[in-house]
């Protein structure tokens, strides 16, 4: 099966000058850059990107202060609290233990 075409829409910016003329000048010396308009797209894609993860990082932000949230990371720590004091009083017997060195058996 085919992937699907993508489809594109046809639009006019305008930008400064001096932008204008850095950009191709890219495009002219960069074989990494096809043209103009792939170097405008993935400028594009970029800033959008950047765009996604300030939305992503403002909605941790909101969590972070949200009592509901706050409210069930305290449920969650205290129901943890136990098992991870066990696990360290077990761990510190083992490093404990695996510092002894042993003693020479007797002939």
């Amino acid at each position: 099966m085919p992937a699907p075409a993508k489809k594109y829409q046809s639009t006019t910016i305008r930008m400064p000058t001096c932008l204008y003329e850095s950009a191709r000048r890219v495009v002219e010396t960069r074989h990494d850059v096809g043209s103009l308009n792939e170097l405008v797209v993935e400028a594009v894609k970029e800033k959008l990107r950047g765009f996604k993860e300030l939305e992503i990082d403002d909605s941790i932000a909101a969590i972070a202060v949200d009592p509901a949230y706050l409210r069930e990371s305290e449920i969650i720590e205290r129901q943890f609290r136990t098992s991870d004091l066990a696990a360290t009083l077990v761990e510190e017997e083992n490093n404990h233990r695996s510092d002894r060195t042993p003693e020479p058996h007797a002939r």
